[in-house]
């Protein structure tokens, strides 16, 4: 029965060999390997192309290959990535997974902003988040259904108090900071504009940031 012959594209981003045989290290880390020489000791239509195509570290290439069963020294059945055959392409290999992103050098870190998060506005957040749940354990009436609470909206407005206010002390709009600049009392201590009873603003006011 004959095996099975698959086909993709890969840029090479290692070449290894150890004796008869030559592994090719791939974009995606998997490694696919052939045999140099064939058993009467001329080169191998692999070996042939390879050499022929002058492959090497960061080319990418099409390949077609076979799954090879193997056992290794442990006793474990393996598949092996066999290479049958080499063609160019113009192609590059599609990445089956984006790679972390390193913060550039000279980054501004002291904003709080990484990655595109704002770690400084996050935080902020969260510490409002607690403060809020501190008050709340003792403000509420402890034989009423805690449910009822979210359904009236507590909760939500509590919420949506404490995201509005981090955008806009950590996300200014442009005309909030030429107001600030030229006129900072005037948004100095204001609260977001939102629907919320007496006893919600004196929640966020309480804040101590």
């Amino acid at each position: 029965m004959e095996s099975k012959i698959y086909n993709t594209t890969i840029t090479i981003e290692g070449v290894e060999q150890k004796n008869n045989k030559l592994t090719l290290v791939a974009h995606d880390k998997k490694r696919y390997g052939f045999w140099m020489t064939k058993k009467d000791g001329s080169d191998s239509a692999p070996y042939l192309q390879f050499k022929s195509m002058d492959l090497k570290q960061g080319d990418s290439v099409f390949i077609g290959y076979v799954l090879e069963p193997y056992t290794d020294s442990r006793g474990v059945n393996r598949e092996a990535l066999k290479i049958i055959n080499f063609r160019e392409t113009s192609e590059k290999p599609t990445q089956t997974a984006s790679q972390p992103q390193t913060p550039r050098s000279g980054q501004n870190y002291a904003s709080g902003e990484v990655s595109g998060r704002n770690w400084e506005k996050e935080a902020y957040e969260k510490c409002c988040s607690i403060w809020a749940a501190a008050l709340y354990g003792g403000g509420f009436d402890s034989n009423k259904d805690p449910v009822n609470f979210i359904k009236e909206g507590y909760f939500w407005n509590t919420f949506q108090a404490i995201k509005a206010d981090g955008e806009k002390r950590f996300n200014p709009s442009p005309l909030r900071q030429a107001v600030q600049a030229h006129a900072p009392k005037v948004v100095a201590d204001e609260l977001p504009t939102i629907q919320q009873d007496e006893a919600m603003d004196s929640l966020v006011e309480s804040v101590p940031f």
